[in-house]
């Protein structure tokens, strides 16, 4: 799967199944690596991706608050954070058909779509043993990475100096 693969959500759903098995039930992944499509006999495409996993609670439960499930929209907004980061913003959200994944959406910025993004289907999930909900969100990082280009990215300096923390030390009679 990791050779040649036209497709990331496999070799990421094999992590999720291997981490709930063993009782890790929340889980936020992500896998960076290349996919392969041919679009002619004996011409391929390699592409950079980026694949956001993300099950179980997004926050863990602590005395004041619950935990809260993960959904779409937290994987939405991780999408649209990455993208704002690197200076791109995402114009369109608009529903897609995909096979493995239901409710699917597409991130587009003018007419290029950067990601899809939503659930894994039942049946996916049902041949890797995962029986709670995933979300998915594959990130074309070429094309991310073409139109953050066009845009100017500003940074501050890392200061050169690490901050001080000071504090008071007293020297006092010990029958204090």
């Amino acid at each position: 799967l990791n050779i040649m693969r036209p497709s990331m959500m496999e070799t990421g759903l094999e992590s999720v199944a291997y981490n709930l098995n063993r009782k890790n039930s929340d889980l936020l992944f992500f896998e960076f690596g290349k996919t392969y499509h041919s679009s002619e006999a004996n011409k391929y495409t390699e592409q950079q991706h980026l694949s956001l996993y993300l099950t179980g609670n997004t926050t863990a439960a602590n005395w004041k608050h619950k935990g809260e499930k993960a959904d779409f929209y937290f994987i939405k907004g991780v999408v649209d954070k990455i993208s704002k980061l690197l200076g791109v913003t995402v114009n369109v959200f608009m529903s897609a058909g995909a096979d493995k994944l239901s409710g699917a959406v597409i991130a587009k910025v003018k007419n290029d779509v950067i990601a899809e993004l939503g659930g894994i289907s039942k049946k996916t999930l049902a041949n890797f043993d995962i029986k709670q909900p995933v979300f998915y969100a594959d990130i074309n990082w070429d094309k991310l990475l073409e139109l953050s280009k066009k845009q100017q990215i500003a940074f501050t300096e890392i200061p050169k100096y690490p901050a001080v923390y000071r504090d008071l030390a007293i020297v006092i009679d010990k029958s204090i």
